[in-house]
Parts: structure tokens; C-alpha cells; sequence
């Protein structure tokens, strides 16, 4: 039964949808990992990163390795964040169908993050 909207008894929008398999929810998990892999793959690619952004950016050479390690440890929060929020957007999604929509708002911006970590050193040593 594929997912649509109706009204419930109070009049309110509501979204009547169906239950998930095990195939679906197997699919749903290995988004997931989709997304854990590309955060795994943004902390390698921004530890250089950050670190030439840092050393390009203040001259106190005493205050780079705070500053470095602190641009770390937010970007690994946020990613946490990410992949901790994901798993019931996702879930949720399939009981919607929309697990592809809600997998690519998700995958997008981390693709476009790393791609950035990409290029920023080549940009620095370019410009620089």
C-alpha cells in the first residue's frame, strides 16, 4: 500500500502509510552505512584540510594547535549528529516511502562537504 495523505478525525492532515519489510528496512540500514562511510571519509579528508586552513589562516604559531584541534572536534560533532539523526529520518522515510528523498537530503551536503575538503588544499597551495 503506498503511502498517501487523508484527513484524520479531527480534520487534520494526516499520512496513512504501510509497513515496511525486511528488505526495506535492510535497504534503509545500508543507506545508513552510506552514510557513516561518507562521514568517515570527511574526517580523513578534513584532518589536512583543517590543518593547512588553520596554518594558512593565523600567524601565532602557539595558538594553531588549539584552534586546529577545536575545528576537529566540531566538524566530528556535527557528523555524529548527522549519522544519530539519519537512522529514524530514515526509517521514518520508509514508512512514507520517501527513504530516497530523505537518503539524498542527507547525502548530498555530505558529498558536497567532502568535496570542498577536496579542493581547499589544492586551492591554498594554488593561491598561495
Amino acid at each position: 500500500m503506498k503511502a498517501h495523505r487523508g484527513r484524520g478525525p479531527t480534520g487534520k492532515s494526516i499520512y496513512f502509510s504501510h509497513e515496511p519489510s525486511l528488505l526495506e528496512y535492510a535497504g534503509c540500514y545500508l543507506l545508513l552505512l552510506v552514510v557513516i562511510a561518507l562521514s568517515t571519509a570527511i574526517c580523513v579528508v578534513w584532518y589536512p584540510a583543517a590543518l593547512l586552513i588553520v596554518g594558512v589562516l593565523i600567524e601565532d604559531s602557539q595558538v594553531i594547535p588549539v584552534t586546529f584541534m577545536t575545528t576537529l572536534v566540531l566538524i566530528v560533532f556535527a557528523l555524529f549528529a548527522v549519522v544519530m539523526l539519519a537512522e529514524p529520518y530514515f526509517r521514518q522515510g520508509l514508512r512514507r516511502q520517501e527513504a530516497r528523498a530523505r537518503f539524498l537530503r542527507v547525502a548530498i551536503p555530505l558529498v558536497v562537504f567532502l568535496a570542498v575538503g577536496v579542493l581547499v588544499p589544492d586551492l591554498i597551495r594554488v593561491l598561495g
